[in-house]
């Protein structure tokens, strides 16, 4: 798994990828409905290229509208809370690597945000269908973005992290515990928590003064979604399974 979304503190959404025996790997979407207890697979494509993932899942305030990037062709996409998906061949978004590409993450409130390299930024507007291209000279690459409400929102880069309190018209640097940070989720518009590569990071104050809350000097891990179902209760996803 890639990505971890929660709509409430007890369901759940992970986007990744899972083993076909005749096909090789193949996208998939699971679900928990016991705050990550247990998961139930809800969506899987076997219609694309083996290797084919999904790198990315968000749901929009009304946990009713969401969208799943893919690495490399067809994004999905629900309107029903989740319980119909259906390929999208968004002009957008189709054929573009995750790795290697422009799109690296999702987030929103009642809006929805596409982000990545050379400080991309797409809009989903709550009421559209389709993306609106409103990038910025923000940053070089934008690793990860996340929203508390409609009007703050939170980037972590390559440069350290920008805020923005307008909903996401206008970003500025605010203090950062490193210059690269890799994930960050808004739990609040004043609770922060924030990921490199090894340590855990907290603000309490929207992002004016960071803490260190735990650390990962002896291994790398590589931090690549983290998700907070509330105040005290989250889940990082990385790579070396940490």
């Amino acid at each position: 798994m890639y990505s971890l979304w929660f709509t409430n503190k007890d369901t759940g959404w992970a986007a990744g990828l899972y083993n076909d025996a005749g096909l090789g790997p193949q996208p998939e979407i699971l679900r928990t409905n016991d705050a990550g207890q247990t998961w139930q697979n809800i969506y899987q494509v076997d219609a694309l290229p083996s290797g084919e993932s999904f790198v990315d899942i968000r749901f929009k305030k009304n946990e009713k509208d969401g969208f799943v990037l893919a690495e490399f062709s067809y994004d999905a996409a629900t309107t029903d809370g989740g319980i119909n998906w259906g390929l999208t061949h968004d002009t957008d978004t189709s054929g573009l690597p995750f790795l290697y590409g422009i799109y690296n993450t999702l987030d929103g409130f009642e809006d929805m945000y596409l982000a990545g390299q050379y400080g991309t930024l797409l809009k989903w507007k709550k009421d559209s269908s389709e993306w609106q291209d409103v990038s910025g000279r923000l940053c070089s690459w934008i690793n990860d973005i996340s929203f508390s409400s409609g009007s703050h929102g939170w980037i972590s880069s390559g440069r350290g992290i920008l805020k923005t309190i307008d909903g996401g018209q206008n970003w500025n640097s605010v203090a950062s515990p490193l210059l690269n940070m890799k994930v960050i989720d808004g739990v609040n518009d004043s609770l922060i928590i924030s990921s490199d590569a090894n340590n855990i990071y907290r603000s309490i104050n929207g992002g004016q003064s960071w803490s260190t809350v735990y650390s990962g000097s002896d291994t790398s891990m590589n931090a690549r979604d983290i998700r907070m179902i509330d105040e005290t209760t989250g889940y990082i996803f990385s790579f070396t399974g940490n």
